[in-house]
């Protein structure tokens, strides 16, 4: 038995984030459409402001090994400090009182906890488990503070407890992982959309939906079958996921339901073939199954499978004078142009907006070094 402490046992990270936005809709000279704007003739003033996120995280780790090294624990915690600043004419209300605020809040918590351990069943199996606490900056922020009064009070700030417990295989030609895993939120900020009375419009704002609990199981793993002279790689995945909200939100009676636009089943599969060393052609399929599109459950969306393929030329084999590493890439996405709705705009009770997938689209990249 013994102690070994790991080598990035203490890390600092400090990150800034600056964002502006203006929002205007000024006339066109001679009222065309392809017009220059007339800047002097406002129409429509919606919002110019900034936003700053400073985020300051310090993380602590240790590992022990015990058993031989056999078991592997892990002990550590962060401490998370979130600032958020918001100033200027946020909407039609700072424009018209002639307003502009600033307001600023702050987020902290000086331990979150993390937890985990690896044992070797054998010399290429072994089980896992972990335990991890989060804290992270209200989602749609700038939305929040745009529409708020200036003295509202700031959201409080989602959290999140996430357990884990599995078992993977490494073998020469062959690994796998199958986890069993959940997650608990807390002050979960969910996007709601209403329709803009008087158009075809719809507004998105965001709300405290109280506690979402998510918990699922997911199986992945990749082959590489010696009898295709290691050519050919097999890699597959498969989730199921349940999302559920455990409050009433919004005037709603939501206790119970699934999360909208959270399907129970994806999967993906791929297979890669080395044409050449330097040429792989791989095709790929991913689906994702049936999902609701409000909180009610009252409307969902049906599954759909898509397909895609690349070709990669060249690599580290592939040198032209002071270029190396010269790689190009053609991919094929949504390769038999399915249509499918890919992007769903989430209503309370009522139908959601959607938008739908991209059709076939070709993409070439030419990449090297010097």
């Amino acid at each position: 038995m013994g102690h070994r402490p790991a080598p990035d046992r203490h890390r600092v990270w400090a990150e800034t984030d600056v964002f502006n936005r203006q929002q205007a809709r000024y006339n066109l000279t001679d009222g065309s459409p392809a017009g220059e704007p007339l800047f002097n003739e406002p129409v429509h003033l919606q919002g110019d402001f900034s936003s700053t996120r400073n985020s300051l995280q310090y993380h602590l780790k240790d590992t022990w090994t015990l058993l031989d090294d056999r078991l592997r624990l892990q002990f550590g915690f962060k401490s998370l400090h979130l600032k958020y600043r918001i100033e200027g004419y946020r909407n039609a209300g700072d424009y018209i009182n002639d307003r502009q605020p600033r307001l600023a809040t702050q987020w902290n918590d000086a331990f979150l906890p993390q937890a985990g351990l690896v044992y070797n069943l054998t010399d290429d199996t072994q089980v896992f488990a972990s335990y991890s606490e989060n804290m992270a900056l209200p989602r749609g922020a700038d939305d929040i503070f745009r529409a708020a009064s200036p003295s509202a009070p700031p959201p409080e700030a989602e959290r999140a407890k996430n357990y884990e417990v599995g078992y993977r295989i490494n073998r020469p030609t062959f690994n796998a992982a199958w986890a069993l895993y959940r997650t608990d939120f807390d002050n979960r900020l969910q996007a709601f959309a209403s329709a803009v009375p008087g158009s075809s419009q719809v507004e998105t704002y965001y709300q405290n939906v109280g506690k979402v609990q998510a918990y699922g199981t997911e199986l992945s793993g990749q082959w590489k079958p010696p009898v295709l002279a290691d050519k050919v790689v097999l890699n597959g995945n498969l989730t199921y996921n349940t999302s559920t909200f455990r409050n009433d939100a919004g005037g709603l009676s939501i206790k119970g339901n699934e999360v909208p636009d959270s399907p129970r089943w994806l999967a993906q599969a791929g297979v890669t073939y080395e044409l050449a060393p330097w040429a792989l052609l791989n095709f790929s399929a991913r689906y994702i199954g049936e999902r609701y599109s409000n909180f009610t459950n009252s409307e969902s969306v049906p599954g759909y499978t898509l397909y895609n393929a690349y070709l990669d030329l060249g690599g580290e084999r592939l040198h032209y004078g002071p270029l190396k590493n010269v790689k190009v890439r053609f991919n094929v996405d949504n390769l038999f142009d399915k249509d499918y709705l890919g992007y769903i705009l989430t209503s309370t009770s009522g139908p959601a907006v959607f938008r739908p997938g991209s059709p076939r689209t070709f993409q070439s990249t030419l990449s090297m070094e010097f």
